[in-house]
């Protein structure tokens, strides 16, 4: 079975919207206005100016500087959400730390209360 010809992401993609997202060591376009990531069959110009010129008529006129701001924005976005996720399990592997040690004492009362 053949593989179809492996398209990568250009910087001229950014012109439709689209920036390039990594998904297990794949490219993939992901479009900057809905965060919306495609297959990577799609990353080829036709269907990503296709996509943009369907979804996103009304932007057309917009200069690049406007989808590099959209980029930014969402690379920020995605890198706060891995930083709160990265805080939310550092915090609940303290929680349960702290609790732990309770559970095993509770736990150790109850296997030796004689039963009546």
């Amino acid at each position: 079975m053949s593989q179809g010809k492996k398209r990568s992401y250009k910087e001229a993609f950014l012109q439709w919207g689209f920036t390039k997202f990594v998904d297990k060591s794949v490219e993939k376009p992901q479009c900057v206005l809905r965060n919306k990531v495609l297959t990577t069959e799609s990353m080829k110009p036709s269907k990503l100016k296709e996509h943009f010129e369907r979804s996103h008529s009304q932007v057309a006129e917009k200069d690049i500087a406007f989808f590099k701001r959209k980029e930014d924005a969402l690379k920020n976005a995605m890198k706060t959400k891995a930083r709160n996720r990265l805080n939310l399990e550092h915090d609940l592997r303290c929680a349960l730390a702290e609790t732990e040690p309770n559970i095993k004492e509770i736990v150790r009362k109850k296997q030796y209360q004689p039963s009546h």
